[in-house]
């Protein structure tokens, strides 16, 4: 598990030419696929008339996707990944849409406008560090409310909700790398009464 990610805090558009072909490189901030999918969807609506729409996207876990929608094979969507990995980028989709100006570039020229569209549009961008975190469910004994909260007080959680059920509970998200240590923490603020559940996946939040 990667403890902490860097991706871009919002869109961000860079644009070049190149022998008469114009390239628009879009960079966005993304959490899933589906959302990486829904944006590329988008703007091929929007840009219904390009004549190539590439782009590569890394989310967390390195999963990766890349197309070159046409091109030579290895000058486009390869290129644009060799982008996002050159700021160790992560959660971030970049599509370069190209306007064909009638001279065709070469291989090599080609690759490197690609690359060149996506790397300085991810250069301009406002970066974001996030962190790894847990999504928990902690329960305690009642009598136990100001030990728990005194615990929750040194630790770098984040309250989403507290309430009571069959015994008080509390929702929180909490650095993932410290779920083990904080749940023998809660058990022995609490004499064993204590439970951490785990209810999601882990999620990257900024800080």
């Amino acid at each position: 598990m990667t403890e902490e990610i860097k991706t871009i805090k919002e869109v961000s558009e860079h644009r070049i030419k190149e022998k008469g072909s114009l390239f628009i490189a879009l960079a966005f901030p993304v959490d899933s696929k589906e959302r990486a999918e829904e944006i590329l969807h988008n703007l091929r609506r929007k840009y219904f008339d390009a004549t190539h729409h590439c782009y590569a996207y890394k989310l967390k876990g390195d999963e990766i996707k890349y197309s070159d929608d046409g091109e030579p094979s290895s000058t486009a969507g390869i290129r644009i990944l060799k982008g996002i990995e050159h700021f160790d980028l992560s959660e971030v989709v970049v599509i370069v849409i190209r306007y064909y100006g009638g001279t065709k570039l070469g291989v090599g020229p080609l690759g490197k406008a690609y690359y060149e569209a996506a790397h300085d549009c991810l250069e301009k961008a406002e970066k974001a560090e996030k962190h790894a975190y847990r999504f928990i469910k902690i329960e305690y004994p009642e009598e136990f409310t100001s030990q728990v909260y005194h615990l929750l007080g040194q630790s770098e959680v984040r309250i989403k909700e507290s309430g009571f059920s069959e015994r008080p509970f509390i929702l929180l998200h909490i650095k993932a790398g410290v779920v083990k240590v904080f749940t023998e923490q809660l058990k022995n603020q609490t004499k064993g009464g204590g439970n951490v559940e785990i209810m999601g996946e882990i999620e990257y939040l900024a800080r």
